[in-house]
């Protein structure tokens, strides 16, 4: 009878123990975990649009701008192309460093460009490498949230 219990109890643990250890509800993902969608996932105003990989140009600019205080160079990254919905959008952020956070700017279709927040998760910062971002804010009035998970296609001097 005990080693039944002990059994029980043992397998009860093992099921916690389990259950606690998958950590689903960050809001900030890892540079080791996957995407969950190669390309553009979005979020906008409750409607799921996406926008395959295959569809986007992800191009680099490590010379983008001089920072007036340190007068170093401030790369950016360019992504644009067509949504599933055949809208053209494109998004340009200075925020390059794996776990930082700031500002792009984001517009669709003929709608005015705008800026939402967007952290970075990946850069491989290499031609073939990927690169991730989360994105948030508001479009146009509407809630938007979605995730960049592409291909680096080009690195422009």
């Amino acid at each position: 009878m005990m080693k039944k219990i002990i059994l029980v109890l043992a397998a009860i643990s093992s099921i916690i123990i389990y259950s606690c250890s998958k950590d689903n509800d960050d809001t900030l993902l890892t540079p080791t975990s996957t995407c969950n969608y190669s390309g553009l996932s979005y979020q906008l105003n409750n409607t799921s649009i996406l926008a395959p990989e295959v569809n986007l140009q992800t191009e680099i600019f490590p010379n983008n701008s001089i920072d007036p205080v340190t007068n170093q160079p401030v790369p950016a990254v360019e992504i644009y192309g067509n949504d599933a919905n055949g809208d053209f959008i494109v998004f340009v952020t200075e925020v390059l460093t794996i776990n930082s956070s700031g500002f792009a700017d984001f517009s669709i279709g003929s709608g005015a460009t705008e800026q939402i927040n967007v952290t970075c998760i990946a850069n491989d910062n290499v031609v073939g490498g990927n690169m991730r971002f989360q994105i948030s804010g508001t479009y146009n009035n509407q809630p938007l949230t979605g995730e960049y998970c592409v291909i680096i296609d080009a690195i422009n001097p």
